[in-house]
């Protein structure tokens, strides 16, 4: 997605698809893309990449997707009610080499909140993934 606008969606539930986590984030703001990130043997890593339209529809969106819980609808294909998905809080947040930029392109005040809302994570919950582990190895 354009520079600024790009956002990491952690802590993904293991059955969790490109598609749970677009229909989770559209209704926040404008998606450009979607893209789960797994292994090399094609099991999903937990955490996917969001590009959105622009830095505020990025704020939008985490704003929307804030403490979060996803979990399957039960009418979902892929639900089994004998041993039903377990549900996680997602964590969202921007690319960490363009908080920088991002914060620059919104005004002080939705900056304020965007530095609060990656600042303030529960417990255990960094919410900080390395540059390496996003863009794979090299």
């Amino acid at each position: 997605g354009p520079s600024r606008s790009n956002l990491f969606v952690c802590v993904l539930p293991e059955w969790a698809m490109e598609r749970d986590v677009l229909g989770l984030a559209a209704p926040h703001g404008r998606i450009l893309d979607c893209r789960l990130i797994c292994h090399a043997n094609g099991r999903s890593r937990n955490f996917a990449h969001l590009a959105t339209a622009s830095p505020r529809d990025a704020l939008q969106v985490m704003r929307g997707l804030r403490r979060k819980v996803m979990s399957m609808d039960p009418t979902d294909a892929r639900y089994n009610p004998t041993k039903p998905p377990k549900a996680r809080t997602i964590q969202v947040d921007p690319r960490k080499a363009e908080m920088a930029d991002m914060l620059a392109a919104i005004s002080p005040e939705e900056a304020i909140e965007l530095v609060q809302m990656v600042c303030q994570k529960g417990p255990g919950q960094s919410g900080q993934i390395s540059d390496q582990d996003r863009d794979g190895p090299g």
